[in-house]
This record gives C-alpha cells, sequence and structure tokens, in this order.
C-alpha cells in the first residue's frame, strides 16, 4: 500500500484537543482506499476507513475531499505536520493504567474499542490489505458498532473465502447473536478458517434444522481429524436405514450399492434424506463415494430428490469436491426447469401459490425456472471467487465441470440469429453467431473467459462470437481460458483433461496447454497414448500418433498400442499400424491374441486385409482354438451385423475344420444371439458338426426352432428330419407341433418329413389324418389354417382319407368352413362308397 496524500486536521474548542488524519492510498492498478484515524490528541488515534473495498482514484478523491470538507465545517483547521504520537508500548501501558479505573463494562467496551493487532502471516502479500478492511468490520460487527454499507453475512463470507484464521473469534461473537443467514454464513466461514477453538458452536447446530445442520457438519468435519473424525462420521452413520449401516460395518459394498439403489429410486420419495449423511461419510468409506458418485447422474430435480441435490451441491461447492461440484453443476444446467417461476402455478389440475407450495415439506414443485439461472450464476460466481483469490482449488473444479460434458450427447451445432434492425446502416440482413455449447455457460467461462472470439453480453444467455468470428474459423493462438497462472501453477491439469475428457474442446484446450509444458511429455506412459489414440478426434489421434511414434520400438512393439492403433477410429491411425505389422509380420501375426484381435476389429478395412494375410498363415492345433475361443468371446458382445458377417466368413475359411469339433453350448449361445448374422453363423457350425442330429440335445431343437431367423427355422426342422424313422415316431406330436405353427416356413418344412413316415409307416399316416379332419370344422387358430390342413390332408396323407367313417363325412359337409367342404368333394379319390351314401342321404 503506498500513501499518495495525507491531511492532518485539528479541533481545540475549551477542554477538548481532538486530532483527525486522512490518508489516501494506492492498493493497486488504479485501486485506491481513504483511511482515516480519530482521536484526542498525545493518544493513540482509532483507526476506520471510509472505503470497505478498493475504488478507482477519481472516485477515491472525491470521497477523500468530501470528508475534508464535512470536518472543517465541523470546527477542524488544516494543520502542517502530524502531531508525535506516543510509542505502542507507552499507549499499552497507558491502556492499562487507565483501565483500572473503568467500570467493568466500560473495561469490556474499551477492549473492542482499541485498535487490533492482528496475525495475517498466513496471508498472501496482495490480499493483506482487503484482510485488514474485512477483519477491522468484523471487530466492530462483535462488539455491534457496525453501520456499514456491505450487509454483515457478505463479510464473514468473505472472511471464509480468504481463511482469515484472525477472524475466527469475532466471527463466533457474530454467530451467537445475528440472525440465520448470518448464523449460516458464519458457520461456513469457521469450517473454511480452520481453527479448532469453532468446534463447541459448530457442534451445537448439527442437529439443528436443514438449513443450518449442513453447513454445520460439513464445518465440524473440516476441523476434526484422525480418530475424532471417524468417530464423528460413526455417530452420524445412526441416521440412515438399518440397511445400509449393516452393509457398511458387514464392508459389503456391493449388497450397499444395490440396496441404495432401491431405496433412493424405487422407493418413496423421503427415503432420499438421507443422501448427506452417506456424503459426509464418503471422506472414511470410500466405496460409499463410488456408490453416490453413480447414482447422482440417475437422479432428477423433481420433487423428492431436489432439495437433496441442491443441499449435496452446496456441501460439494465447500468441500471444493471437484468431481460431485461437476456433476451436478452440469445436472443443473442440462436439465430443463420443473416449472416457470410465477405467481401462481397449476399443479395437479389446480392452482396454488407458488411460494406457499414450495414452502411445503412434500411440495409438489421443484426446480423452478429461477432456481435453474441462479444455480448456473452460483457456478460461475463460485468459479470467479475462487479464481479472484489465487485458489488452486479453482483448476480442480474447473476439470470437474469440463470432464461431465461428452460430445457424443451434448454438443449441438452452432446456430445464428438475425440481429436488430441497424438504423446507422439502413440493413437487416446482420447476424449474431453463435458456436456450439455457447449456451453452457460455466463451460465458456473456464475455457474461454478472456478469449478474443467469444464474448457474453449484458442480459444474454449464451456466449455469442465477436465479429469477424464464425464458427469454423481458425482459434487464436492467444490463450482463451480464465485465469491462466492458475493452470500454469497445476500443469498436471492438462494431462489429467486429455486422457479422461470426452469433448473435442477440452483436448483442443489441453494440447495447447501441453505446448507449453513439454517437460511434461517425457514421464508420460503408453496406457496415456493408448488413451489418446482411441479417441474419435483426429487432431487428438494425430497428438497420439506422434507420441506413439516417438517411444515406439519396432525391435520390441508394444502390442496394445498396435491394437489401439487398429482399432482407433481415424484411418491415418489404422494404416500406420498396418505398416508397423508388415514391418515385423513373422513376429506379430503368430501370436494368438493378437490375431485375434485384428479378426473382431471394429474396422472393415483391418478386417479385409486380415482376412486376406491369415490365409497364408500355418497354425497349429493349440494356436488354432485360442485364436477361436478369443474370437467367440468377443462375438458374444457384438451389436453390429457387418461386423458379425465379417468374422464368421474369417473363421470358416481359415479354421473349417475345427470348427466342425466346436462344443455345442458354444453353438447354443450363437443360435440364441440377438444378431442374424450371429444365428445363422451358429446354423453353419451346426449343419458341418460332427455330432449326427440324433445325438444333439432337445435345447437345440428348440431354440432352432423358435428363432426369429425363418432360415434358421427351416434348418432347425431340416435338422429333425435327420433323425431315425423310429425316433421319429416316437416324436409324434413334435411333428403335429410344427404343422400347427404360426410360421409358415416350419409348416412347409415339415410336410416332406409327414410324407416319408406315412408312406413307411401306415398307422402313421392314419393316427395324423385322424387328428387333422376334425381342426377342420373348428374355428382356426391362425389365418391360413384350415387351407394348410386342406393341402396335407390332399396331397401327403390323401391315401388315408378313404378310412374316414360315414359321420365324419357328415361332419365335413355340415361344417361352416368352405375347407371342409371341398376335402369331402375330393370323393373320387377314396375308395369307399360311403361318399355317395352319404350324399343321397343329404338330398332326401
Amino acid at each position: 500500500m503506498k500513501l499518495i496524500r495525507q491531511v492532518v486536521l485539528a479541533y481545540k474548542k475549551g477542554s477538548a484537543d481532538k486530532i483527525y488524519e486522512v490518508d489516501l492510498c494506492k492498493v493497486g492498478s488504479d485501486q485506491f482506499v481513504v483511511n482515516f484515524r480519530q482521536g484526542n490528541r498525545g493518544e493513540l488515534l482509532q483507526e476506520g476507513t471510509k472505503t470497505t473495498q478498493a475504488v478507482s482514484r477519481s472516485k477515491a478523491e472525491k470521497i477523500f475531499f468530501n470528508l475534508l470538507q464535512i470536518k472543517k465545517r465541523k470546527g477542524f483547521r488544516e494543520i502542517d505536520a502530524p502531531p508525535q504520537r506516543p510509542s505502542i508500548e507507552q499507549n499499552r501501558r497507558q491502556r492499562s493504567s487507565n483501565q483500572n479505573h473503568l467500570s467493568p463494562r466500560r473495561r469490556e467496551n474499551e477492549r473492542h474499542h482499541s485498535p487490533q493487532v492482528f496475525n495475517l502471516d498466513d496471508v498472501k502479500e496482495e490480499n493483506r490489505q482487503g484482510a485488514i478492511r474485512i477483519l477491522s468490520i468484523l471487530v466492530r460487527a462483535a462488539a455491534n458498532r457496525y453501520k456499514g454499507e456491505w450487509k454483515i453475512s457478505r463479510v464473514v463470507w468473505k472472511a471464509g473465502e480468504m481463511r482469515l484464521k484472525a477472524a475466527v473469534p469475532y466471527i463466533i461473537q457474530i454467530a451467537k447473536k445475528n440472525d440465520a443467514i448470518t448464523r449460516y454464513s458464519a458457520l461456513w466461514a469457521l469450517g473454511r478458517c480452520g481453527d479448532s477453538q469453532a468446534l463447541p458452536l459448530l457442534r451445537k447446530y448439527i442437529h439443528e434444522d436443514n438449513f443450518i445442520k449442513n453447513i454445520a457438519r460439513e464445518a465440524t468435519l473440516s476441523l476434526l481429524n484422525g480418530a475424532s473424525r471417524d468417530a464423528f462420521i460413526d455417530e452420524l452413520l445412526g441416521e440412515i436405514p438399518q440397511i445400509l449401516q449393516k452393509a457398511i460395518r458387514d464392508e459389503n459394498y456391493e449388497h450397499f450399492t444395490i440396496t441404495l439403489n432401491n431405496i433412493t429410486l424405487n422407493q418413496k420419495r423421503k427415503q432420499s434424506d438421507f443422501l448427506e449423511v452417506l456424503y459426509l461419510a464418503s471422506v472414511k468409506y470410500r466405496p460409499i463415494r463410488k456408490a453416490l458418485v453413480e447414482i447422482l447422474p440417475k437422479l432428477k430435480p423433481q420433487p423428492g430428490y431436489f432439495r437433496n441435490l441442491r443441499r449435496l451441491f452446496k456441501m460439494a461447492e465447500y468441500r471444493q469436491d471437484a468431481e460431485v461440484f461437476g456433476l451436478l453443476a452440469y445436472k443443473f444446467e442440462k436439465e430443463r426447469a420443473g416449472f416457470k417461476s410465477s405467481y401462481r402455478v397449476r399443479v395437479n389440475h389446480k392452482w396454488v401459490y407458488q411460494k406457499e407450495e414450495l414452502k411445503k415439506a412434500n411440495s409438489q414443485l421443484a426446480f423452478s425456472s429461477d432456481t435453474k439461472a441462479y444455480l448456473k450464476r452460483r457456478v460461475l460466481k463460485t468459479l470467479k471467487r475462487t479464481g479472484e483469490l489465487n485458489d488452486p482449488a479453482y483448476v480442480k473444479m474447473a476439470m470437474g465441470i469440463l470432464l461431465a460434458y461428452d460430445d457424443s450427447k451434448d454438443k449441438d451445432r452452432p446456430w445464428k440469429k438475425r440481429a436488430k434492425y441497424n438504423w446507422s446502416r439502413r440493413r437487416r440482413n446482420e447476424y449474431v453467431h453463435y458456436d456450439s455449447y455457447s449456451k453452457n455457460l460455466a463451460f465458456y467461462s473456464i475455457l474461454y473467459g478472456k478469449s478474443s472470439r467469444y464474448q457474453l453480453l449484458e442480459n444474454e444467455k449464451a456466449y455469442s462470437c465477436r465479429k469477424p468470428y464464425q464458427p469454423g474459423d481458425t482459434a487464436p493462438k492467444s490463450r482463451e481460458e480464465a485465469y491462466p497462472n492458475l493452470w500454469d501453477q497445476m500443469p498436471h491439469a492438462y494431462l489429467h483433461l486429455l486422457a479422461e475428457s470426452k469433448v473435442e474442446r477440452v483436448d483442443e484446450f489441453a494440447m495447447k496447454g501441453l505446448e507449453r509444458h513439454p517437460e511434461l511429455l517425457e514421464r508420460i506412459d503408453p496406457n496415456f497414448v493408448i488413451r489418446l489414440i482411441s479417441k474419435p478426434f483426429p487432431q487428438t489421434v494425430e497428438f497420439g500418433i506422434s507420441l506413439a511414434k516417438a517411444m515406439y520400438n519396432p525391435r520390441n512393439p508394444n502390442q496394445e498400442l498396435l491394437i489401439a492403433l487398429v482399432n482407433s477410429p481415424v484411418k491415418i491411425a489404422r494404416d500406420l499400424a498396418i505398416n508397423w505389422i508388415k514391418e515385423q509380420r513373422t513376429t506379430l501375426l503368430k501370436n494368438t491374441s493378437f490375431i485375434a484381435s485384428l479378426i473382431v476389429s471394429p474396422h472393415s478395412d483391418i478386417r479385409l486385409w486380415i482376412k486376406e494375410k491369415i490365409a497364408s498363415i500355418i497354425f497349429t492345433e493349440r494356436e488354432a482354438d485360442v485364436i477361436i475361443m478369443r474370437v467367440f468371446a468377443e462375438i458374444i458382445s457384438l451389436k453390429e451385423e457387418a461386423i458379425a458377417k465379417d468374422i464368421a466368413e474369417i473363421l470358416m475359411l481359415t479354421f473349417s475344420d475345427k470348427l466342425r469339433k466346436i462344443g455345442l453350448p458354444i453353438i447354443r449361445e450363437l443360435l440364441g444371439h440377438k444378431l442374424l448374422e450371429i444365428q445363422n453363423f451358429g446354423g453353419r457350425l451346426l449343419l458341418q458338426h460332427q455330432t449326427k442330429a440324433q445325438d444333439l440335445p432337445d435345447r437345440i431343437f428348440t431354440i432352432l426352432l423358435q428363432a426369429k431367423s425363418p432360415r434358421i427355422r427351416e434348418l432347425g426342422v431340416g435338422l429333425f428330419g435327420q433323425l431315425p424313422d423310429e425316433v421319429l415316431l416316437l416324436r409324434q406330436d413334435v411333428i403335429i407341433g410344427f404343422c400347427l405353427s404360426k410360421q409358415e416356413d416350419i409348416r412347409l418344412a415339415v410336410r416332406p418329413i409327414i410324407s416319408r413316415l406315412a408312406n413307411k409307416n401306415p398307422d402313421f399316416g392314419h393316427d395324423t389324418t385322424m387328428f387333422f379332419i376334425p381342426k377342420l370344422w373348428k374355428k382356426e387358430r391362425y389365418e391360413g389354417a384350415h387351407l394348410y390342413i386342406l393341402q396335407l390332408l390332399s396331397t401327403e396323407l390323401e391315401p388315408f382319407l378313404g378310412q374316414i367313417e360315414q359321420k365324419i363325412a357328415l361332419r365335413l359337409l355340415n361344417a361352416e368352413f368352405t375347407p371342409a367342404h371341398e376335402l369331402w368333394f375330393t370323393k373320387e379319390t377314396c375308395p369307399s362308397k360311403r361318399f355317395d351314401h352319404a350324399s343321397n342321404h343329404r338330398h332326401r
């Protein structure tokens, strides 16, 4: 702090002899303050300030001269030099002597009113002037003497942000005597300041209502450590459901996660009120944190959940928990508001007053448009305050937000809107351009807080492009992120972002940061490079390829790195992999796991290449078995028909002899797969399998005949027909079931089997005929059933029609369905003349 100007005023009248000093001081670039000291001549003066925060020079000078004018009107006169003041030691002795003659109440007031000497050793040099101003306000507020412009709750909060341990005694006094909002701010600040003398006060509020208790618990937790912290957490765990307590005691965290999901998502809304306690307990029990992080994305900001989400958000903000803070900030950004804020809103077809409804414990409203806007602003303010305090936690919280986004679901297209009419140019065809993600304010404020190509205008809800920049233009080489000095203090954050991010813009930001810290790239491992190569962003893959080339050793190739290149969605990476494989073809193409990885590659160019090369490779029986088993393990998880078709062709061409002996359980699994190509592959394996049809288990036939593919069902009937006649005759009910199937392909495929069995075994033909004839005078089970039975009886079973009895013939004639009549008219093909008799009887 630099003294710019000082004026000393004196007032003397009768026994009064007062001094008033006014200072104009510079504390930063165009930042000035006006301080004063006043008191009796020869005594220690009382200090104060007229600017609770730094102002511009013009404003400070105005305050300075106005103060002088006010004092002069009261009789003060300017003197040339400041009077001689006693030393600090003299003042201390004089004050001690004077206090011996004061009453207890006056002595207490004197203690609060006297100037304070603060210990600011833990405060950064650039923050000390602000700390002194805050502490001077807190001293006066603790003594009920503060009447400044700032709300005392804001001053207390600021002390917590700066972590001023010297402020703790005064904050404790303020918390005891002020309103709930100020008390909340005080408890928040006491935990941040990190002084254990605040614990008795904090413990007083850990069982209050939810407005106070969560922050009191968080602050208490931040001040405890070791056994005392663990005991405090175990005490709180008594508030969660017994079933969860038992899972934690038994360390059965898999059961804990399942139970937590069931209780929170599937039961009543009130069951989620213990999430705050679990979040506190996650400090000791790390698996609890993992379960919470998994469940938070599933919770919607709707009635029953939103209050818990809001409390968790404030707790994560307080704890500076980057992961949870980022998840919830992302949720508040992306989720739609539950309702539009208004004086009255409609709930369950009734109009209610919004404020009254929100106050209810079981309110049907949650997450209004105003609340959504407030939470978005709060995220921005939290980032801004953390950055302005030069707190390294800013980088962690920024990373938490950036890593919550995913291009595959969050990226939107650039857009534009017509600008207002330009009266000066008489033009209407001007547009304002907006880039992707421009509505995500926290995202943009982190990456483009100091950008020359994006801006956030007043009252706007999205970052717009500065002219002449438009989406798709080349990005500037200058740094665009907010608080670049903090990022430079934690350059490892760039590596973490590049490894974990799912957003191309974040990758670009991280790669630009690594250009300024190339020393970090000297210690990276192949796993990091594999992560980059596996991403769908060309620029990131190119960066990964450059790193891969630097670490690749042709004499000892890293197979995991090669597989990552092979599976990369960017073609230049796959081309590089093929070139490296060609250089070490003898070594690499004898490795069974590597070959299997090439066969199941998600890219057609790689599958085509290995299909051509694998034909010239001779494998031992054991190598072939390993490749087949590895490929089958991957086939089961496939979701694309084209990939399945290529893999099946490669296996059939290369390992056809081995596949004849493949286990039937594997074939059964292939036949039951969702993809038709894999089902067909299983059918092909079954046709050429060494196991005979009569040795196949019934389960195989059931799967074949219930398949969705007509080809597989036809295969099933064909295999069934390969069974010996004596076996088929024992399964007459199965054959009849085929005939009654709703699948036309099954009904058609079984007819040759019926014809063969009927010709060789008349009893089978007669029994089958007698079973189907009554079906013609009954209502058909599906459309076309009568017609199919008629065709079956008129062809394959035609020789047995002559054996039907007269009463059955009459039933056909009297039936109400046409196919029954048509069968009756086939009497010319029947050797029996009982049809004629039945006809004459009918005419009489």
